[in-house]
């Protein structure tokens, strides 16, 4: 019985301290670094090891709208990152195996994409006629409010799209550590020199001295364009230093396809 009393208290304590949040985010990186490998994520062994990433959700859950209100700048845009794609990750989780997150739409019963002429969206998705949505900031949020009526919006900051991995092959990749607001500004820009430099996400056709970008940069263009006054501006201190002496006025832009294939595989050139 004694011993069934410690294990119980053992658990409850243990559960409390994984609920406190912890700004340094260390729980998620612990779980990218064991199941992500270069912006592959191993959806098997993330099962297995639910319980751990759903510890880290709860200490995002866990953070009060005043709370959240006293973060940095800084700090507030790393903690929506982090949750936007924790919560993807346990949402692909819940429905694993699948061969895509677009697929989830179709288990339930529902659209989970929306899709304009200038991005894609991910809605509220139902299971057993119940809304299934995550809580941050003290409040129920859906992954597009995380990015479009938050992140996007409040920061204008265009490199959070470097940063926000939907599960699919033709995002960038999902970093193998979690962002802090300590680093934030360096890893977004680490994130837009990977991005710029895989040649199946972006590439530079010196031929035809045409830029083949991320399909990204089209429907975010005005992110873009608000910061640098064009995409081609923007993206031009993310390319290698041999490329960006050849991108000039008349260089042109096209947009590649987007492969929505789940990011449980390396992507592979056309």
């Amino acid at each position: 019985m004694n011993i069934l009393k410690f294990t119980f208290f053992s658990i409850l304590f243990s559960t409390h301290l994984f609920a406190e949040y912890d700004p340094s985010h260390k729980l998620f990186t612990e779980i990218l670094k064991a199941h992500v490998k270069a912006g592959v994520v191993n959806y098997e062994a993330l099962n297995v090891d639910s319980v751990k990433l759903g510890n880290y959700l709860k200490q995002i859950e866990s953070v009060s709208r005043e709370q959240y209100l006293g973060f940095t700048k800084p700090e507030q845009m790393a903690y929506l990152i982090n949750a936007y794609n924790a919560f993807t990750l346990k949402l692909i989780s819940d429905f694993y195996p699948v061969n895509s997150i677009r697929d989830i739409g179709g288990m339930v019963g529902g659209n989970l994409f929306n899709r304009n002429s200038k991005q894609w969206k991910i809605s509220e998705y139902e299971v057993k006629g119940q809304k299934n949505t995550f809580t941050a900031m003290g409040k129920s949020v859906t992954l597009d409010e995380i990015e479009h009526e938050n992140l996007r919006p409040l920061f204008k900051d265009a490199r959070v799209h470097f940063a926000l991995v939907c599960g699919a092959v033709s995002c960038p990749f999902l970093r193998s550590e979690a962002y802090t607001g300590t680093a934030l500004s360096p890893q977004l820009d680490n994130q837009g020199e990977q991005f710029l430099s895989d040649p199946f996400r972006n590439r530079y056709n010196e031929k035809e001295n045409r830029l083949y970008l991320s399909k990204i940069f089209d429907w975010f263009s005005d992110d873009f364009k608000r910061d640098k006054g064009s995409v081609k501006d923007f993206i031009k201190s993310y390319l290698t230093k041999s490329i960006q002496s050849k991108i000039v006025e008349e260089t042109s832009i096209g947009y590649l396809d987007y492969d929505w294939s789940l990011n449980n595989k390396a992507g592979k050139l056309n």
